[in-house]
């Protein structure tokens, strides 16, 4: 329900949230559906939250352990397209912390320019098919469904060359 309702579960008592985040987070190490349903869930509080503060450590948490999981993790490839909806909306939502993470992740290969510079482009080829001319969205705009289309064909091109060349290293 809460992918359906996410404004009413952004609204819930801290303690009851947090639960509700902790029950999220544990879905993406479980089996298909419930996964789907995490992932789902992860979208639509994405979307909801991006004009409230309510979530935004949740947010930037799911951000992270989203992209670990699609560039170092073995996951099902099937649910690539609930995973790129999910990382489409965390982006949206928080396109800033998108961008520290990028960072972070591109430091972890200061020693390796070649493999910095691969998952640098990569990572801001997602973020480019989000941003309007590297303006981040503002508040009031809400992603089309071209954004959409191009991120989920940009996250299938990302996995299938960071996650190859980073396995190598």
């Amino acid at each position: 329900a809460s992918h359906l309702y996410p404004r009413l579960v952004l609204q819930l008592p801290p303690p009851i949230l947090q639960t509700v985040f902790t029950l999220v987070s544990e879905s993406l190490a479980a089996e298909p559906d419930i996964l789907k349903s995490g992932l789902e869930t992860i979208a639509a509080l994405a979307e909801e939250a991006r004009t409230s503060p309510l979530g935004a450590g949740f947010l930037i948490a799911m951000l992270r352990k989203l992209f670990d999981t699609v560039m170092f993790h073995d996951f099902n490839t099937d649910n690539l397209d609930q995973f790129a909806s999910a990382c489409f909306a965390l982006i949206w939502a928080r396109p800033d912390d998108f961008m520290a993470l990028a960072t972070t992740y591109c430091s972890q290969y200061a020693q390796n320019p070649t493999a910095q510079q691969r998952l640098y482009n990569a990572l801001m080829t997602l973020l480019t098919t989000i941003t309007n001319n590297g303006q981040a969205p503002t508040m009031q705009q809400k992603p089309d469904r071209t954004q959409r289309v191009a991120f989920r064909k940009a996250m299938r091109a990302f996995v299938a060359d960071v996650r190859s060349f980073l396995r190598t290293l």
